[in-house]
């Protein structure tokens, strides 16, 4: 059996720049427990080198759904850490735009360094 997924299907619903390094990070993942295909605009996902560490750690938390409660407690429907939010608010005001900038920028800074 083999599987194929559509990666942007993932991110559906969030700002550009945010979909671009969740789908990156999903896809991934997915490669790594044995995803077979996917079907993805390849100028829309970026080595995870090329992520900035706190944006990639989140990712990871909201895929892996890592919310923490209060007290360990789901049922008091009280979250400690929600990665989905913490996620939006780091994506807040970022373009995609920036992060191709950010990603012409590394090379000039490997070479000036």
């Amino acid at each position: 059996m083999q599987t194929t997924l559509g990666v942007s299907n993932v991110s559906f619903g969030l700002n550009p720049a945010a979909r671009v390094v969740l789908n990156s990070v999903f896809l991934h993942e997915a490669t790594k427990a044995g995803l077979d295909s996917a079907i993805v605009h390849a100028a829309k996902i970026l080595p995870m080198s090329k992520i900035d560490e706190e944006q990639r750690r989140v990712a990871l938390d909201l895929v892996f759904d890592r919310r923490r409660w209060v007290d360990d407690d789901p049922s008091t429907g009280r979250l400690e850490y929600d990665p989905l939010q913490t996620y939006l608010d780091l994506f807040e005001g970022v373009d995609s735009a920036s992060l191709r900038e950010t990603r012409a920028e590394e090379p000039a800074r490997a070479a000036a360094g």
